[in-house]
Order: C-alpha cells, then structure tokens, then sequence
C-alpha cells in the first residue's frame, strides 16, 4: 500500500467514496501496525464548545462516544480536553495506558481552498498553535479538520464566526471514518 504522508481528504462541499475508502484505508494501515504492537490506542479530543470552531474535537470525541466507540477517548463536549488541562490530560493517558498510541484530534485553520478539508498524519501536534499558545507537542498521529481560514489579523473573529454546521458535517465524517476503521482493525 502506498502510503502518503499527508494524507488529505475534502468533504465539503461534497465527499468523493472513492477518496473516503483511501483515506479510511490509510488510516487503517497506520493505525495497524501500533494495534499489532499491542499499544493501547487513546482517542484525544481537543477543543472547546466555547467556540464554534473550535468545537470539532469535542464534538468528535461526543459522537464517538455516543456510537461506542472501541478505544478510549478524551475530550467531549460535556468535558472538553482544551488549554486548561491538556497537560494533566496527557498525564492521566501515559499514566493510564503503557506506551499508548495516542491519535490527537483537532480543528485547525488554512488556506481559503482547504477549508472543508480532513488531514490525517503520522507524528505529534502542537495544539493551539493559530492562537499563539504555547502548549505541549501531543500524540503519535493527527487527524485535524480545517474549519475556517487561517487569518492572523482577524484570528479570534474567524475561529469564532465558523458555521456550526460545518464542524459538525465534519465531525460526523470523522465519526464515520473512525468508526469504519476500527472495525476493520478488530476484523484483522
């Protein structure tokens, strides 16, 4: 299987199956060799229902509760994983779970064209970085949405201005991949 090291897929306005079956095998395929590995994966949710844009992480992480999702996951809408006790968050998790591989979900912004977008990548995510904060690297792989346009002079308007039903249309998608890729990993 080839594999891409950003992998990308659009979802709005419309979503291509062809694309969702790649995307939702190449998160299968990564996501494997940890399960054979026998490392627990933990689901991190990051976000607050402070702000519409920023709700993609807690609402994912609701969803995936809602539909009993296989994994652990942290971070919903009821208790959300944000700047305030992400560092504590993390510990529980490494305290919790031997070596656990942890898959950090975000919102993030971009480009005009991205928006819309999921992006799935191997290797660790600095949360809140479009906001200046300064908070800890996170997690083995990163599946992030680009819910508005990454715009340093109108920053806190735009993340806040970011249509409800956008997040949640993209959440919904993520829900529906995770949940396809996960029963593939318990099918192997």
């Amino acid at each position: 299987m080839i594999t891409k090291e950003n992998l990308r897929l659009k979802v709005i306005p419309s979503i291509h199956q062809l694309d969702k079956e790649t995307f939702i095998q190449e998160i299968t395929y990564k996501l494997e060799c940890f399960f054979e590995q026998k490392r627990k994966i933990v689901i991190l949710c990051i976000g607050t229902d402070c702000s519409t844009g920023d709700a993609f992480g807690p609402i994912v992480g609701s969803l995936l509760k809602k539909n009993h999702f296989h994994f652990p996951v942290y971070g919903t809408i009821e208790n959300p994983v944000d700047a305030l006790n992400l560092n504590e968050t993390i510990l529980f998790i490494q305290q919790k779970y031997n070596n656990p591989f942890i898959l950090t979900i975000d919102a993030s912004l971009g480009k005009k064209a991205q928006i819309g977008s999921l992006y799935f990548k191997m290797g660790s995510m600095i949360p809140g970085k479009a906001a200046s904060k300064k908070l800890p690297k996170v997690g083995d792989a990163q599946l992030c949405a680009v819910v508005n346009e990454l715009d340093s002079s109108f920053f806190p308007k735009k993340i806040h201005e970011t249509r409800l039903y956008h997040v949640y249309l993209l959440a919904s998608e993520t829900v529906k991949i995770l949940m396809e890729s996960c029963q593939r990993l318990n099918r192997n």
